[in-house]
């Protein structure tokens, strides 16, 4: 029980790469829904105040630009993110029925590609920029990258990721799913650039890979609702954001530490 409580932030954070096999990711499914189902029930039980549900901008259909947050039931998710989608779809909708049923509270952000210190960096399931990183630090020759370089995202620092978080719990707890992301793409091409360069590495023999799974060509969430209703933008540019990381990540390896993903 979450006995004398008041709030509860739920990200519920398993996640996996592109290239993970299907058998990891019924793994991680099944970890976030329990862990999510469970968390909302203890909420429940406990009256607590306040929930704030960390889902995921994997819920949206395919889209080749920014996606509004009402468009999440305009059509299926991505096929790349099926399985995870409507999990993260449904821990949503269990999160609006106990919104409607008991004195929870409930906060949703649906975060956009998110980046920064504390990460999972295990090059078999990590993310697309740490797994960059760990490749720049290493100096790896040539440096291998997934998929053409062409795919676009929209990369937010994990600091901006907490600020929006915070404002939506505090002044939107009234279940409305509110987008939050950097608010502009950038291809992977220019990632690796940006990488190479906070790694001081900008010689590398980069070398792209198609024949790798990259899951979703286009992503990017349209972020003007949280800037109407709070004035929310992000205050780390991706430079900015991958200098710090890259730095943070030489001194933990430099103190022993791996920051490996479960």
């Amino acid at each position: 029980m979450l006995k004398d409580v008041e709030i509860v932030c739920n990200p519920s954070g398993a996640v996996s790469s592109a290239g993970v096999t299907q058998e990891r990711h019924m793994e991680i499914i099944a970890r976030n829904l329990i862990t999510s189902v469970r968390l909302i029930q203890a909420a429940w039980l406990a009256g607590v105040e306040r929930f704030l549900v960390i889902s995921s901008h994997t819920t949206y259909p395919g889209a080749n630009y920014p996606i509004k947050e009402e468009e999440i039931w305009s059509g299926p998710p991505h096929p790349a993110y099926f399985s995870y989608s409507w999990m993260r779809r449904y821990v949503e909708t269990l999160a609006q029925f106990a919104h409607e049923k008991s004195k929870t509270k409930f906060a949703i952000v649906r975060p956009t590609a998110v980046f920064g210190e504390y990460d999972n960096y295990d090059p078999v399931t990590c993310h697309v920029v740490p797994a960059l990183i760990v490749k720049a630090v290493q100096r790896l020759a040539p440096y291998p990258v997934w998929g053409t370089g062409d795919e676009v995202r929209d990369f937010a620092h994990v600091s901006d990721l907490v600020r929006g978080c915070l404002v939506v719990l505090e002044k939107h707890a009234v279940c409305d799913a509110v987008n939050i992301g950097y608010g502009k793409t950038v291809t992977i091409r220019e990632v690796v650039n940006a990488v190479l360069k906070a790694a001081d590495y900008s010689d590398a023999k980069v070398e792209y890979d198609a024949s790798k799974p990259t899951t979703i060509p286009f992503r990017m969430v349209d972020t003007s609702k949280a800037k109407r209703l709070f004035g929310f933008e992000p205050k780390v540019t991706l430079e900015e954001g991958l200098k710090r990381t890259v730095t943070w990540y030489r001194d933990e390896l430099a103190k022993g530490r791996k920051w490996k993903g479960h």
